[in-house]
């Protein structure tokens, strides 16, 4: 019998009453903004994940220690979109480990 692998998992946390929290299972390589697109769980973005509309912003909200270094393509659009110190781009955040915990402003 082979040990079971620990799901890797990314919640998301909704800002609204009435709406529930999900845990969304990703895949070793994967980046947020193909995780939640896989998951069917919304994430803006008009360029597909090509980290040139910064509409995918995410707030993390635990686990930025688990995620990939931010890039100098991601620093200058988060900079553009004035984003705070706590907001990544899904499209180009890679978590490395369960842990993150994420919302925007339209879950």
């Amino acid at each position: 019998m082979c040990p079971q692998t620990p799901k890797r998992l990314v919640s998301c946390r909704s800002r609204w009453p009435n709406r529930e929290d999900r845990d969304i299972e990703f895949s070793a390589g994967e980046s947020l903004f193909e995780a939640l697109r896989n998951a069917d769980q919304p994430v803006a973005s008009s360029c597909s994940g090509s980290v040139v509309c910064g509409r995918c912003v995410v707030r993390v909200l635990e686990g930025s220690e688990v995620l990939s270094a931010m890039d100098e393509d991601e620093r200058v659009v988060l900079q553009r979109e004035s984003a705070s110190p706590d907001e990544r781009l899904a499209c180009r955040a890679y978590p490395t480990g369960s842990g993150v915990v994420l919302t925007t402003g339209y879950w």
